[in-house]
């Protein structure tokens, strides 16, 4: 497997003249990120992708359960949603935590989690409302 890479800013960029690729577990972790970052209903290809965090995350009252299992889902491939897309090459979960700032409704997600590939990936993302 191989794609296109993105810097931290989600954007691609260049190695040399050619646009830079990803492979093994740098693809899989920016698999995931994207779906991370990718909110329900926002890619106008797709409606049907994305993660629910306008729908079922940040809702009042906050259900951190409910959250974590989204995310979870979300990193892992399994799903909960109506998009049944996986997330190839994540073969467990290591660590996870969810720290969600009620004031600034602000959710920091950091995970760690091991490829097909063997390799370890991990990230902290955070998604504002």
């Amino acid at each position: 497997m191989t794609i296109l890479a993105l810097d931290s800013n989600n954007d691609l960029f260049r190695n040399g003249s050619a646009i830079a690729r990803h492979y093994n577990g740098n693809e899989v972790l920016q698999m995931v990120r994207s779906r991370l970052l990718t909110y329900f209903g926002e890619w106008v290809f797709d409606t049907t992708a994305g993660t629910t965090y306008l729908q079922e995350i940040f809702v009042r009252p906050a259900n951190l359960g409910v959250t974590e299992s989204i995310i979870k889902s979300r990193i892992s491939g399994t799903t909960v949603m109506t998009d049944t897309g996986e997330t190839e090459g994540v073969q467990e979960i290591i660590s996870f935590t969810l720290d969600f700032n009620r004031t600034t409704r602000r959710l920091s997600i950091e995970f760690e989690a091991r490829t097909t590939f063997g390799e370890l990936i991990g990230d902290t993302l955070f998604i504002n409302t």
